[in-house]
C-alpha cells in the first residue's frame, strides 16, 4: 500500500518588530497597524471550544453546547469503562448537537465541543 504525502503546515505571516528610534508619526502608525493586523489574525484562528458535563443513555441525547454556531466536532470522555461503548455526533446546529450512544450509559460523562 502507497503512504500518501501529507502537506506541510501552512506558514503564518509574522509579525515583524522594529525599534522605534525616534517620533516618526508613519513608523508609529505603521507599527500600530502592524500590530492590529496580527490581532485580526490571531483572533480569526482561534478556535472556540465548550465543555459539558452530560448523563448520557443509550440511544440518541440532545446537548445544549453554547457555542452559539454550529460546532466541527466533539470528544466525549466516558465515566464508565466498557469495549463495547461507542458514540457518534449525529446532528447539530447553532445551539444543539445529538450524540448518540451505544451499547453502554455513560453518567456525569465529559463533552467538549468545538467549532
Amino acid at each position: 500500500m502507497p503512504t500518501r504525502k501529507h502537506p506541510a503546515p501552512a506558514q503564518r505571516r509574522q509579525l515583524v518588530t522594529g525599534t522605534l528610534l525616534d517620533d516618526d508619526p508613519q513608523k508609529t502608525s505603521r507599527h500600530l497597524s502592524e500590530l492590529a493586523e496580527a490581532v485580526t489574525d490571531l483572533d480569526g484562528t482561534r478556535s472556540r471550544r465548550s465543555s459539558v458535563t452530560f448523563d448520557l443513555k443509550v440511544g440518541a441525547n440532545v446537548v445544549n453546547h453554547g457555542l452559539g454556531a454550529r460546532p466541527r466536532g466533539c470528544s466525549v470522555s466516558p465515566t464508565v469503562a466498557d469495549a463495547t461503548f461507542a458514540w457518534a455526533m449525529t446532528a447539530a446546529d447553532a445551539r444543539q448537537a445529538t450524540v448518540s450512544v451505544l451499547n453502554v450509559a455513560q453518567p456525569g460523562a465529559g463533552i467538549e465541543f468545538w467549532r
